[in-house]
């Protein structure tokens, strides 16, 4: 189990660690990828360029990276969390999806639109207030040892404790099991590709 206060940081793209380390950039690029491989795999762009894309992208303003916690020490990172109020969600996700767009070609354009959008529609909105966890994720090597719990604990306490919610893949059965030991249930019982899960209260 690691430390939850002195083994997880905030940080940003253009900050120390990350601001001189752009090989910990794009692995934390990657990392945020695979938290929503959903989404992402309908990005035309090569691997390594939409992880740098990504990694450069931490802590960008409205984004909805724009809060950001990685765990471990630099140069090496544990696992990764972004965060943002639930209120500024459909701003930063237009935000995040146009950053995307200026990297892909224009013949590419209309279908990434159309797949964006139907994978929208499977998304299940959230009408509420609190923090909302855009991303996380925690590296192969180091599951199973409370990281993914002590990121949410202090993306919980950095969003001045208000309720949390994240979006998670109806199929996903690994992270709802992961979520729910973490006090997480889901918000309804819609049929969502992408259900919502909301954690009440204090996350211990």
């Amino acid at each position: 189990m690691i430390d939850r206060e002195t083994d997880i940081a905030n940080v940003a793209a253009d900050r120390p660690p990350l601001a001189a380390d752009e090989q910990l950039r794009r692995t934390l690029g990657g990392l945020l990828a695979s938290a929503v491989p959903q989404f992402y795999s309908l990005v035309p762009l090569e691997k390594q360029r939409l992880h740098d894309l990504l990694g450069n992208s931490i802590g960008a303003r409205g984004s909805e990276l724009q809060h950001a916690l990685m765990a471990g020490a630099a140069p090496f990172s544990l696992g990764i969390a972004t965060w943002l109020p639930v209120s500024q969600l459909r701003s930063a996700q237009q935000v995040s999806t146009v950053t995307l767009m200026r990297q892909i070609d224009r013949a590419e354009m209309g279908e990434f639109r159309r797949a964006v959008a139907a994978y929208g529609e499977g998304v299940e909105p959230i009408d509420a207030e609190g923090t909302y966890c855009s991303r996380i994720t925690v590296a192969a090597e180091a599951r199973g040892q409370g990281i993914g719990r002590a990121l949410l604990h202090r993306l919980h306490s950095d969003g001045g404790h208000a309720d949390v919610w994240l979006h998670v893949s109806a199929d996903n059965d690994r992270a709802i099991a992961v979520y729910r030991k973490a006090g997480f249930k889901f918000a309804s019982e819609t049929a969502y590709r992408s259900r919502a899960m909301v954690r009440r209260g204090s996350i211990v």
